[in-house]
This record gives C-alpha cells, structure tokens and sequence, in this order.
C-alpha cells in the first residue's frame, strides 16, 4: 500500500480514500490475529509460549500497535504521528515469523552487524588516512580549471 501513496497524492481523491480503507481492513486483520494469538497464548505470564515472551511476536504487537494508533489519531493532523507512519514498513516483516528458514537468514544477518561494524571502522580509519595524505600532498593545486580546449570556453 506504501508504494501508491506518495507527496503528491491528493489526499481527498478516490485513490488515497480506497487505500485508507484497504489500511483499515489489514489493520483489523492484523489485529484479529492478534487477539486470536493472545486468547490462545496467554499475553505475557502464561509460561514460555506467552505471546509477549517471543521476540517476533513483540514485533507483531508493535506494528499492530502503531497501526492502531494511527488509525485513532487520523483525523487528528498530528505533524508528529504522521512520522509513525514510516513503521508500517515493519508490517512485511512479520512474515519472517511463519518462515523459519527466513528467520534463520534474519537472525545471521542481525549477528553479522558486530563485525561488519568493526570492518567499517578499520575503513574509515583508512579512507581518513588518505584523505589528509591527499589533502597534504595537493594542497591546493586543483583550485583552478582549463577550459581552452573545451568549446564554448
């Protein structure tokens, strides 16, 4: 639904009016789900299958929960809830849930962080040596063009 709303979209034509009420039916499916998962699980002190005891899950009532609260405060012309719209982009991830094999790729990608952020510190060291190495060594002689050969110069 993201993809078809953009900064020029008339927000009182016929096309954002039908994705807002294709936004309240996927808010309210969502939101059965959710509530069925609760009755079934328990909400958090049920023992270990609680559905808050799953870090998924916790996902799953979060992005329900900003999507409730954007459908209560829509009329409202909050700047500030306006910028909660940008979660619904979570809503996609709550597949990763259902496919193990996807939170299996999920999860090693989130664990790979730690060392690609040390790989990136040891490059923008390097990247810094040699962007004070060039800022030494030219120091200046670039600051002016030749045009001559050019046409129209």
């Amino acid at each position: 639904m993201l993809t078809f709303e953009g900064p020029n979209t008339d927000p009182n034509g016929s096309s954002a009016k039908v994705l807002q009420k294709l936004d309240y039916a996927v808010t309210l499916i969502f939101l059965c789900e959710l509530l069925s998962k609760v009755v079934v699980y328990g909400l958090l002190f049920n023992g270990r299958d609680s559905y808050l005891k799953s870090p998924w899950n916790i996902l799953d009532f979060f992005i329900v929960f900003i999507s409730i609260m954007l459908t209560a405060f829509q009329g409202a012309h909050l700047k500030n809830m306006k910028i909660l719209r940008i979660l619904r982009v979570l809503r996609p991830l709550r597949m990763i849930a259902k496919n193990p094999g996807m939170s299996i790729v999920v999860m090693s990608m989130l664990n790979g962080f730690k060392d690609i952020g040390n790989v990136m510190v040891v490059s923008v060291l390097f990247l810094g040596m040699f962007a004070i190495l060039g800022t030494n060594l030219f120091k200046g002689s670039f600051y002016y063009c030749l045009t001559d050969n050019l046409p129209g110069g």
